[in-house]
This record gives C-alpha cells, structure tokens and sequence, in this order.
C-alpha cells in the first residue's frame, strides 16, 4: 500500500459578517484534507491570530474575537495546511462603530449583565450623553422602559437584542 496525501481543501467558511463593536464575533472554517489539516488565522494586518485575552481559536478552524474592535474590520485569511500543502479563504469581517459603546466610560458588566451605567435615568449632568446610548429608565420587578437613539447613520444595524437575567437562576431570556 501507497501513503498518498491529499492536500487540504476548504469546503465552508464565512464569507461576510456584520457587527457592532464591542459584541462577540465567531468567524468559520470548515476544511478537509489527509492528513487532517490544520487551521490557522491570519489578521486584516498580516499576524498570526494566536489565543489570547480577546480572540480563541479552536482545533475545529473556528475564531472567535470576544469583544470586537472597530480595528477589527477587514479581510481575515483562514490557512488549512497538511503535509500536502494548504489551502486559504478569505473572510472579510465588518465592525460598526457602536455610538453607546465606548470602553472607557463602560466598565465590565456586573452580575446582572445590564451595565451600571444604564441602570438608571438619574445621571444628572449626561443628558446630552444619554441622549446617544441605549437608557433603561422605570424599572420595576417586571418592567423597564428601554429608550435607543435611531441608527440610521449606521449600516447593518436592523435590531436591538433584549436579555434578561434572573438572579435567582442562570438562565438567559431573549
């Protein structure tokens, strides 16, 4: 019996996504080949995408980018390579800037997944800064008015998500 190869080929990977920044991205590569190839990532700048306190890649050829960066924008280069040689796509990756995200005046969010910033409509001298971010005001046991600015401006933008997190379990409704 012969040891043949049998060079990589990518059979599925994304072609194109859209995100807001600050939201969590999962970018896809499928491949296959003998020996099983393995994936790797290249950035929108040249460097290689290893695992790090902002992206993880995975043994499967998936990335994920946990808080996505307006820098973050451009055309990625997914590598699957074997003994056999390798094989490349690219998947290009959109980041929206996001008018009520902004890393310096949002802390981590806590416990409750609703960032303190936005707990309350009782900010006194943000008005004008309100005005641009998603607000949370009335909140009782079992209702909340949420207020967002139109984002009309921004392209890509069709839907705001709502989660809820009870304390008293760790189940998230959407």
């Amino acid at each position: 019996e012969e040891f043949v190869c049998e060079p990589p080929m990518i059979t599925r990977h994304t072609s194109k996504m859209f995100v807001m920044e600050g939201q969590e991205v999962s970018l896809r590569c499928k491949s296959i080949g003998d020996p099983e190839p393995s994936t790797h990532w290249v950035s929108p700048d040249g460097k290689l995408i290893g695992n790090t306190s902002r992206t993880v890649c995975y043994e499967n050829g998936s990335l994920d980018i946990l808080k996505a960066s307006v820098k973050d924008s451009g055309k990625f280069t997914c590598i699957a390579s074997n003994a056999a040689g390798e094989a490349t796509a690219p998947v290009e990756l959109v980041v929206n800037p996001s008018p009520h995200f902004d890393p310096k005046l949002d802390p981590d969010p806590g416990p409750s997944d609703i960032p303190t910033s936005i707990k309350s409509n009782a900010s006194g001298g943000q008005a004008r800064y309100d005005q641009q971010r998603v607000s949370v005001s009335d909140l009782t046991s079992s209702s909340a008015t949420i207020r967002w600015p139109p984002q009309n401006h921004i392209p890509g933008v069709r839907m705001y998500q709502i989660q809820y997190n009870s304390s008293t379990d760790d189940i998230l409704i959407y």
